[in-house]
């Protein structure tokens, strides 16, 4: 059975569809028929929600898509999650699309950031042209394909059309992502996702795919100006809240790097930080702790080659050979701090 998906979850009564898009069962198909079932969850001042699902023919697969339009904002945030709804599994779920959207516009400026993979081009920003005119491209790529979602790129783009509106744009997942563009001089093709979707679901199964924040840039509101709502945005919605609701603030750490700093020599930052009342809230290891026995170099803090043992939960006996971090949690607790440990 062949089920191509293109949902489209308008961002306002006069803006262009924005679809997920995926395969299922090997190739594209003519597109979904039926109204999905939608049920709202939430409706007040500050935002409505609603969840919206559509089901496959062969009755094994849903797609739902949680949409939260906030009142106070010109933005949209979209969750898509699939779900094995039969006994039997479902056929496979090909190159998943969280952002899908083509919208007319013969000359589009698109605004990137590049992510940090240490070198002098970290956070420089891009603004290639796509469509029509001098230096106009027709295609563009960005791709983090690291598995960290700063690496080569910010997951976060703007484009301007060529109506003078906008869209701001930012993917919520942590691994390696792809964005792509298009344009022929009459419309602007975007489309953006993990690298790379293949799997089935098994009975009960539910997976999550890659979210999305879409901020709808009006004409007369400049790009600058549009920072300044996404900030506020920021702040006033997805910041983390205690239970009074004041902000919860960054941690403000005292770091040891794990590599060659021992348990002992740990301890004597901490002291330090006691004896000069420095008002640190946690303690935080970096890399390096990790791996076989190994005698790293005593330059770095983290340790010659260190990222060769991501991955490995075992503490590096040569320079930690308790085999854990006990004691220095102890001493970090004592002194009123929480504890940190870096890993990837």
């Amino acid at each position: 059975m062949v089920w191509r998906v293109l949902v489209f979850a308008c961002l306002t009564a006069t803006a262009h569809a924005m679809p997920y898009a995926f395969d299922y069962d090997g190739e594209p198909a003519k597109g979904l028929d039926e109204a999905p079932v939608m049920k709202t969850i939430r409706d007040d001042a500050e935002a409505k929600k609603v969840v919206r699902e559509w089901t496959s023919p062969d009755g094994r697969l849903r797609l739902r898509s949680t949409e939260t339009e906030y009142r106070r904002f010109p933005v949209t945030e979209y969750v898509p999650e699939l779900v094995c709804t039969g006994d039997a599994p479902t056929e496979i779920v090909d190159d998943f699309r969280s952002l899908c959207l083509t919208r007319p516009s013969a000359r589009t400026v698109l605004r990137a950031l590049h992510g940090t993979v240490n070198t002098d081009r970290d956070f420089a920003p891009e603004t290639p042209v796509l469509g029509v005119g001098k230096g106009a491209t027709n295609r563009y790529e960005m791709v983090a394909a690291e598995g960290r979602s700063s690496a080569q790129w910010m997951p976060w783009w703007g484009v301007d059309f060529d109506s003078g509106d906008g869209l701001e744009v930012g993917l919520g997942w942590t691994g390696a992502w792809r964005a792509d563009f298009a344009a022929d001089g009459r419309a602007l093709a975007m489309s953006a996702g993990m690298v790379k979707t293949h799997f089935r679901l098994v009975k009960g199964e539910t997976i999550r795919q890659p979210s999305l924040l879409v901020f709808r840039r009006a004409k007369g509101v400049t790009p600058r100006q549009m920072q300044t709502v996404i900030h506020r945005f920021m702040v006033d919605v997805k910041s983390p809240r205690d239970r009074k609701g004041e902000l919860i603030h960054g941690i403000s750490a005292i770091t040891a790097g794990g590599g060659n700093k021992t348990p002992a020599m740990m301890k004597k930052i901490i002291d330090w930080k006691v004896a000069n009342r420095m008002p640190f809230d946690c303690f935080w290891v970096d890399a390096g702790w990790n791996g076989p026995a190994h005698m790293p170099d005593l330059i770095s803090n983290c340790g010659n080659m260190w990222y060769n043992f991501t991955g490995d939960w075992r503490f590096n006996p040569t320079v930690h050979p308790d085999g854990d971090l006990g004691k220095v949690a102890d001493a970090a607790h004592a002194a009123g701090m929480r504890m940190l440990l870096w890993m990837e």
